[in-house]
């Protein structure tokens, strides 16, 4: 799913789309041309982020919840 898709699809604004890349929050693949692509999966950790900020959690909390999450997927698979 491209970028516009997903601000749409999730309410978020494509800023905050590429400030959560930037600060490795997500890290969506790219295509042939550059643009970037995001799976369910990461629409899925979006949605985990949007939670977790609507709550009040800092980045710095958010991105550690995310590792261990995505550590925890990891062990499982």
């Amino acid at each position: 799913m491209k970028i516009k898709e997903v601000s749409k699809k999730l309410s978020l604004p494509i800023s905050t789309l590429h400030y959560y890349e930037r600060v490795g929050l997500v890290t969506p693949k790219r295509g042939e041309n550059n643009y970037r692509c995001y799976s369910e999966e990461d629409c899925n950790d979006l949605i985990l982020i949007s939670i977790m900020r609507k709550f009040g959690f800092s980045i710095q909390e958010v991105k550690e919840v995310v590792e261990r999450y995505t550590r925890q997927i990891q062990l499982t698979i």
